[in-house]
């Protein structure tokens, strides 16, 4: 017996993912298979129902559509990272908190782009075994993909953090300008690991890197205190911990000029199936950050 959802019958075996914060992985590629279906859909992920498993369908207690707000960031950071490796050349992409992420697969980056995907082992152990069969050989070819096993809760409070030397010894060059995808992760951690994962982002970033990062402001994280969705990923063992009134002033001061955008402002355009961006950037509750290393 199993669980259909975005026309694949998932088996009821892999129902269980053994780290919350994987769970919530397995919950957003639950959103982007549900957009998939769409005729009107944002982007198209044919990895995405594979990859949340019944799990990630069943989350919250499960739903028909996907979240507007991830639709939102889903497509923000296509359009940003097509930008990145396209209009201003970079071949090499981080994505820090990579979770159920499939971009080194389903967008048409330029050839021999070399994308790290940095997350925790418990992540890999549900994505790896799903993912692999699914893959072409054409698509294994034209980007190169490499997993970089790591736990940012543990780690990211070091001050020699255990990541960036497993980035680097992986493959990583900091001689080269990079695209850092830091999605989904910030919220998760304690304010001095974030501040070390913006360091040490900054300290691998040459001129002309570029940077996401999507996060709430601190005065939205206190206003929220108590809400029914704060307090379900409480229980659920993954708090909000983090968030940033002014982040273009603080990635300001790790050498990076950046932009907010209020997430409110962006609107989901479905004929012409694309994000219609605002005329004027601003800070806002909730924020998708861009930067650029100056």
């Amino acid at each position: 017996t199993g669980l259909t959802m975005a026309g694949v019958t998932l088996p009821m075996t892999m129902l269980h993912v053994s780290d919350p914060v994987a769970s919530t992985a397995c919950w957003i590629a639950a959103n982007r298979a549900l957009e998939s279906q769409r005729a009107d859909s944002l982007y198209e992920d044919r990895f995405a129902s594979a990859l949340a498993g019944a799990e990630g369908f069943a989350f919250r207690g499960g739903g028909t559509e996907a979240m507007g707000i991830a639709v939102t960031r889903t497509r923000f950071i296509d359009d940003w990272l097509l930008h990145s490796c396209g209009n201003l050349s970079i071949r090499q992409v981080v994505d820090l908190g990579a979770g159920m992420d499939t971009r080194a697969y389903r967008l048409p980056l330029p050839p021999g782009t070399v994308f790290f995907e940095v997350d925790k082992p418990e992540i890999f152990a549900v994505k790896e075994p799903k993912l692999a069969p699914l893959v072409t050989r054409e698509e294994r070819e034209r980007v190169d993909r490499r997993v970089v096993q790591v736990n940012f809760e543990s780690t990211a409070q070091a001050p020699h953090d255990e990541w960036t030397t497993a980035l680097v010894g992986a493959g990583f060059d900091a001689s080269q300008s990079t695209a850092w995808i830091i999605e989904g992760l910030v919220y998760y951690l304690p304010p001095k690991a974030v501040m070390s994962l913006i360091d040490h982002v900054s300290s691998l970033s040459q001129q002309g890197s570029t940077l996401f990062m999507d996060l709430v402001s601190a005065e939205y994280l206190r206003d929220m205190q108590g809400s029914w969705h704060l307090t379900d990923l409480q229980q659920r063992g993954c708090p909000w911990l983090w968030g940033h009134d002014n982040p273009p002033e603080l990635l300001a001061s790790y050498g990076f000029a950046a932009e907010a955008t209020d997430v409110g402002d962006l609107r989901i355009d479905r004929r012409s199936r694309r994000l219609v961006y605002p005329h004027v950037r601003r800070r806002g509750g909730s924020m998708f950050v861009t930067g650029y290393k100056v």
